[in-house]
């Protein structure tokens, strides 16, 4: 693992925290569960963990092509 490749359960936890504020009557697991039999949760799952490598990525300096800071 390169470092910066970002670990899927840092990303699933980041997913988890900002899910779970923004929807306080729900839970994120709630979602996983769902989303096995829902497209439309899958969906929101999907969308949800794409946020969270996109605030990662932020966070560890990477940018959208994959590629961190040149020396």
């Amino acid at each position: 693992m390169t470092s910066y490749q970002l670990d899927e359960n840092a990303i699933e936890a980041v997913a988890r925290d900002a899910y779970d504020r923004c929807h306080p009557d729900d839970t994120f697991d709630a979602l996983k569960q769902r989303s096995q039999f829902s497209k439309e949760d899958g969906g929101l799952l999907r969308q949800w963990l794409a946020f969270a490598r996109a605030k990662a990525g932020v966070v560890a300096g990477i940018k959208a092509d994959g590629f961190g800071p040149q020396p």
